[in-house]
């Protein structure tokens, strides 16, 4: 029943890494991108489907033995690095 519980809580966290993750590239693209290039806007699930694009064809170089122990601080490192990209990016975008 552990193991249940640690898969639940594993695919949770996936599911927000991709919310947040799509949330920050939509701003992103959209400051800069749309701005620049007169392209169209992207919704969240199209930048959720970019993301997991780049992810994959970039691969994985992190080999822990045990990633589930490490996911929550993982977890936690990931929003705060995605907090610090979006806010600046949206300093860099009032300027732009």
């Amino acid at each position: 029943m552990e193991n249940f519980g640690k898969l639940c809580f594993a695919i949770l966290v996936l599911f927000l890494l991709a919310i947040s993750g799509g949330f920050v590239f939509m701003y992103l693209w959209d400051w800069f991108i749309v701005t620049a290039f007169q392209v169209k806007h992207l919704t969240l699930i199209e930048c959720i489907g970019v993301s997991f694009f780049i992810g994959y064809n970039k691969g994985k170089t992190n080999t822990k033995e045990n990633q589930l122990k490490d996911l929550g601080k993982d977890f936690i490192e990931s929003l705060i690095y995605s907090g610090i990209i979006l806010f600046l990016g949206y300093v860099i975008h009032i300027f732009y």
